[in-house]
């Protein structure tokens, strides 16, 4: 007869297997369409086969994968591994059956035409008719037919809010549901004993609790004689050394015990995770209060999360970790953790970060990930207080309530308004929407202010009224006057429209405006429903733009002939007289300067000083960035940050904090700028009961709204942030350790490790951080260290001769690299062309600015060893070595920002004062 055996998955401590197929966790047909989605080439030819989310059934809880065998593997899968065996017999690629089974057997359990073993799903079996394709995530399910004469009506629902039932937070002992019973159910096994290793039976346990009650009975006692006379030694001086000498004894010991534990445990965790992780240390968390009775044994140790527990105060049996063990036990929760969270497993990952870890941080970010929102919530608002990513997971969880609280004590009216009408309180929504349009009105955000009244409040005619105040005499005139004929278009009242055309040209519009009128009448005549309004405007566009004509500067004109010739395309003589127009009169005025000359090679001449532009008096410049045609900045006025955005020719936008941050905490102002219209992160410590995002509205000379501020999800001991396309990387403080971690722009963390025993094995000193994340590597300065990481390893490692300041890139769209700013001097990497040595350049600047130009020049910029001014080097380098410099001195004092300008062969040098220099680098001649 034979014996019948349970097969279970357990980790493999062999090689994994081949990837054969992936598994995308979650039953969100969009999430999984969005992963494969980024698998080009592949999609025709996948098998998909949808998983229960349990053996029963009760709806899909992922997606089994199989691309066609001997094909192409995508790169980067962000999905659960699936290895083969016994031809279509799918499990996790370090997992294997247990008990073992031979090839027949597993050929004989392989009965259906596809078997996948899932770790928490369990055995599914697929025939081959379940098969579909990736298209058929996307098809609507096909009509049945069904006989509707018996058809009885139903019972009609009230449509109004009988009663209100109040949905409790959880408690502390379900924040992670029943992860605390899973880790921790059994005891930890007896492992052979190492060579010398102290007894750990009952009679040694009994010996070394007598011998170190019995000595430390003594030590106190002989403590408390008095002081010898003479200092000569008596028989009680011989007993105290004996009771202390039996104290270390015994401490010795109970430490050799508890490292043979710690072995054991590290062990399990490597060879088999799941029942390590039943019996792993806790190795974060808030200090404790007072000493409880000290263990020798991880299995005695009740390992269950208490929410109460997360803010420490209670006895604790500290053990002392050795630092290498520390580490890599750390490294080992933290690869378990994503592991799990791979497998969809949110709340047994969110226990690892909370509970071993001590990162209450990334157990919030996992635990909204899975959509456990009301915990996630928890955490933000009583233990990490982020006010603001709470009230987001409350408003997921459908606590509305204690949402509702958050937004009034940050007085995030938008968010609250939108809240109460979800809820059904029109005048609570009313009033809260009141709030943001004074707001905005009283900021000069007059669109703002209008799209919310024609929207939200349903006022048109206060809407149409706050956009006429725009005109002409604000920085959004034209985006007013556009705004409000689109409203008067689409509420259909052409007549009103009409009227305002014929007070426009009644009107004394100022020249600087009638560039602007005449392009918004411009997409009038293209864009409004009716035919005899399009008419008028385009009529109004001519008149208007007649006067420009005649008294605008020769930029002016130019720019209003070509509006002109747009207004009547299909008029060619028109287009000719404009041509004859524009070319007498630059005859007039001279021809424009000659562009410069292509450098020689190997050749550059010394930058100077084309112009000085005027900056706002009474600032205190504190951070610059520039991005595309633009720059952004945070100054400081009277104790009060100011975020500015500003073009090269004069024109300014500003808007005042609403005083929730603390600037004398400024650290830097981080975006990603290959994009020509970023939104910027202001990385500063505000307060927790405040909004931490502001808008900058659109004007007519910045056509796209702004976002600055600090992200709800950011950690409060963040230390360093650099962003790079839609991945955000964050290295910031854990207690003793230093994690970096990758993050969506919402929050979503996407893997996270530890860096201080990567950086002490690399031989790392101490310093300050600097970070730059590129083309998917991460550049780490630290002191005089720089580290190239590509996920969770060092790539190289260079030591500069000096302490690094900075970490500039190379412009988008030229060859890749990475400028370390250094207390004396600079060094150059390409991205493609690494090597060991450190050439250092400029090495007599003292704490230098750089910028690469868009023409391929960098220029450094630094204080003068005379401490007269300002000596800058322009060098010509690529990857091939350094072709040429050029030497440069400025006046004034040192530059707190260098940035390149609109042109390619400009940059710009901001040295706190009202003024901006521009400098020009030219080519020898």
């Amino acid at each position: 007869m034979s014996a019948t055996h349970v097969l279970h998955l357990r980790h493999s401590a062999g090689p994994p297997r081949e990837t054969a197929a992936w598994f995308l966790a979650g039953g969100e047909p969009a999430a999984w369409l969005a992963e494969l989605c980024r698998w080009p080439g592949l999609l025709e030819t996948l098998r998909c086969y949808v998983v229960p989310r349990s053996s029963e059934g009760g709806g899909a809880g992922g997606l089994l994968v199989i691309p066609p065998a001997g094909g192409a593997k995508p790169a980067g899968v962000r999905a659960l591994a699936l290895g083969v065996i016994e031809g279509t017999f799918f499990l996790p690629v370090d997992a294997e059956l247990f008990p073992p089974v031979t090839a027949a057997e597993a050929g004989a359990l392989t009965r259906a035409a596809v078997t996948f073993f899932h770790p928490g799903i369990g055995l599914v079996e697929f025939a081959a008719a379940d098969a579909r394709g990736v298209w058929a995530l996307l098809a609507r399910p096909e009509l049945t037919a069904a006989d509707w004469n018996a058809a009885r009506v139903g019972e009609t629902l009230s449509t109004r809010l009988a009663g209100v039932a109040l949905r409790s937070l959880p408690g502390p002992e379900e924040i992670f549901g029943d992860a605390q019973k899973e880790i921790g159910a059994e005891p930890l096994g007896k492992l052979p004993p190492r060579p010398q290793e102290p007894s750990a039976g009952a009679g040694a346990k009994i010996g070394r609790s007598l011998g170190g009650w019995s000595a430390g009975a003594v030590a106190k006692l002989f403590s408390l004689l008095p002081a010898k006379k003479g200092g000569r030694r008596t028989w009680a001086d011989d007993v105290l050394d004996w009771a202390q000498a039996k104290l270390a004894g015994v401490s010795q010991e109970f430490e050799e015990l508890r490292q043979r534990e710690l072995l054991r445990l590290m062990h399990l965790l490597e060879s088999d995770p799941e029942r390590g992780l039943r019996h792993a240390l806790p190795l974060g968390g808030d200090p404790a209060r007072g000493r409880s009775t000290p263990g020798a044994e991880l299995g005695s140790r009740v390992v269950d999360f208490n929410l109460r527990q997360l803010g420490g105060g209670q006895a604790a049996d500290p053990w002392d970790v050795p630092w290498e063990l520390r580490q890599k036990l750390t490294k080992r929760y933290r690869e378990l953790a994503l592991h799990e969270q791979q497998l969809g497993r949110f709340k047994r990952a969110a226990y690892i970060h909370a509970q071993l870890l001590g990162d209450l941080s990334a157990a919030a970010a996992v635990l909204k990930e899975g959509r456990h929102f009301a915990e996630a919530a928890v955490l933000y608002r009583d233990h990490l207080h982020q006010l603001t990513a709470a009230a987001e997971c409350f408003v997921a969880a459908g606590l509305f309530a204690e949402a509702i609280a958050i937004h009034e004590k940050a007085e995030s009216w938008l968010e609250l308004g939108d809240l109460h009408r979800r809820l059904g309180d029109e005048a609570a929504a009313s009033t809260a929407y009141r709030r943001v349009v004074a707001a905005r009105a009283e900021a000069w955000d007059f669109p703002g202010a209008a799209e919310l009244l024609a929207d939200r409040l349903q006022a048109p005619d206060e809407a149409l009224a706050m956009l006429a105040r725009g005109w002409p005499g604000t920085p959004q005139a034209g985006t007013c006057l556009t705004a409000e004929f689109a409203l008067l278009g689409r509420l259909g009242r052409h007549e009103a429209a009409a009227e305002r055309l014929a007070r426009l040209r009644t009107e004394a519009t100022p020249v600087r405006r009638v560039l602007i009128l005449g392009g918004v009448l411009d997409i009038l005549r293209g864009t409004y429903p009716e035919q005899a309004v399009r008419t008028t405007a385009t009529d109004l566009a001519r008149v208007k733009i007649s006067r420009c004509l005649v008294e605008g500067e020769l930029g002016e004109v130019r720019a209003a002939v070509q509006l002109l010739a747009r207004l009547a395309p299909e008029d060619r003589l028109l287009a000719r007289d404009t041509s004859r127009f524009l070319a007498s009169c630059t005859a007039r005025q001279g021809p424009p300067p000659l562009p410069p000359l292509k450098p020689a090679a190997g050749r550059i001449r010394a930058p100077w000083l084309r112009r000085t532009g005027g900056l706002p008096r009474g600032l205190q410049w504190l951070a610059v960035k520039r991005s595309g045609a633009n720059f952004f900045a945070v100054v400081r006025k009277r104790g009060q940050l100011i975020f500015l955005r500003a073009n090269w020719t004069g024109g300014m936008q500003q808007i005042v904090d609403r005083g929730h941050a603390r600037p004398t905490d400024l650290t830097m102002l981080v975006a990603d700028e290959s994009h020509s219209q970023p939104d910027f992160f202001l990385t500063l410590p505000a307060s927790p009961d405040a909004p931490v995002v502001q808008n900058i509205p659109k004007t007519d000379l910045f056509t796209q709204p702004l976002l600055v501020g600090i992200p709800p999800w950011l950690p409060e001991q963040t230390l360093a942030l650099s962003i790079s396309g839609a991945q955000w990387w964050v290295l910031r403080a854990a207690g003793s350790d230093l994690i970096l971690e990758e993050r969506s722009a919402e929050g979503r963390l996407g893997g996270s490790f530890g860096v201080v025993s990567l950086l002490a094995d690399a031989g790392v000193e101490g310093g300050t951080f600097s970070m730059l994340a590129l083309r998917g590597h991460v550049w780490l300065a630290y002191g005089m260290n720089l580290l190239l990481f590509k996920g969770a390893k060092i790539e190289r490692y260079w030591r500069l001769e000096s302490p690094i300041l900075g970490l500039e890139a190379s412009v988008p769209f030229l060859p890749c690299a990475v400028v370390a700013r250094c207390e004396w001097g600079a060094a150059v990497f390409w991205h493609d062309a690494l090597a060991d040595r450190v050439e250092m350049i400029a090495s007599a600047l003292e704490c230098p600015r750089a910028v690469f130009l868009g023409n391929g020049t960098l220029i450094l910029l630094g204080r003068a060893r005379d401490g007269g001014g300002c000596d800058g080097w322009a060098i010509d380098i690529d990857r091939h070595g350094l072709h040429g410099e050029a030497k440069f001195h400025k006046a004034g004092g040192s530059p707190i920002a260098l940035v390149g300008t609109d042109r390619s062969d400009e940059f710009a040098v901001f040295d706190g004062t009202d003024k901006v220099q521009i400098w020009t680098v030219a080519p020898e001649r």
